[in-house]
């Protein structure tokens, strides 16, 4: 199944900006390297400027030779294009392609790259992207079922793990969350971080919210969030579940996924293999 993407080649400062329907393996194709990404791209449609908003988008590469800078989105549902352990990792690993090059996933999906290449616009903003957290003022959190979110709480001398759906949900509840967020979600064994897909740390005691949505999601869900919780720092981290341990000084370990892992992952997942269609 095609997935719609933009592929951009940036040399002495001209845009080369083409559009696929590979973005479902654009992690594929970046992973076979420069030469045959140029070559590639080349065979595509050429497009004046970016085209796809990011609802369209559903995969991107931007290859900066003049900076050696490269922003990547995509891939397949339910896999690298969700889970941030996947995408944080892909980017360490397709470095052996890329020696010597920047490599990040795109934290805002297409918003990522037409930030970076100065070319944004309003219209890439799709309407069926906007943050819809009133969505959950009527809900209760017995009304949600334990799943792919992780939710921090610090509070004091107090730190509370819980599995919930979703973190909007829960960030739709502003200060209260604390009081509202029942102890029956408490995590009591961990999953690895591979099956996390968003991840939302609140820290009472410093009025700090670090988020990480699995797939792009735009500022405005950031200034949605500064809405709710008026007077706190709202922060997007991309590190995903990891930064949760970090942050409060525990060990990783109970859920990292390690690069055996994700080399395992590779090879089941064909991740890094591409055959081109001539």
């Amino acid at each position: 199944m095609s997935t719609r993407a933009h592929f951009i080649i940036v040399e002495k400062g001209e845009k080369k900006i083409f559009r696929s329907k590979d973005g479902q393996v654009a992690p594929n194709i970046l992973a076979q390297g420069l030469d045959f990404c140029e070559s590639y791209f080349k065979k595509m449609h050429e497009d004046e400027r970016l085209v796809l908003d990011n609802a369209f988008a559903e995969g991107g590469i931007m290859i900066d030779k003049d900076t050696k800078n490269i922003l990547i989105f995509g891939g397949s549902e339910g896999e690298i294009f969700y889970y941030p352990a996947l995408q944080r990792l892909y980017c360490e690993h397709v470095q052996k392609f890329w020696n010597g090059w920047n490599i990040q996933w795109c934290s805002k999906g297409i918003i990522s790259i037409a930030e970076y290449l100065e070319m944004m616009d309003e219209e890439l903003l799709a309407d069926g992207c906007k943050p819809e957290f009133d969505f959950y003022e009527d809900k209760k959190p017995d009304d949600e079922f334990n799943s792919k979110d992780v939710i921090t709480i610090i509070c004091k001398d107090k730190i509370k793990d819980y599995y919930l759906d979703s973190i909007n949900f829960c960030l739709s509840k502003g200060e209260d969350l604390k009081d509202i967020i029942q102890d029956e979600f408490i995590i009591e064994q961990w999953h690895n971080e591979v099956e996390t897909e968003n991840c939302l740390l609140v820290d009472y005691n410093n009025k700090k919210i670090f988020v990480c949505w699995g797939w792009g999601k735009d500022d405005r869900y950031i200034e949605t969030i500064q809405k709710y919780w008026s007077g706190w720092q709202v922060h997007r981290q991309t590190e995903g579940l990891v930064f949760h341990f970090d942050y409060t000084n525990r060990d990783r370990n109970v859920v990292e996924f390690t690069d055996e892992m994700f080399e395992q992952y590779i090879e089941d997942c064909v991740l890094f293999d591409f055959e081109r269609d001539e």
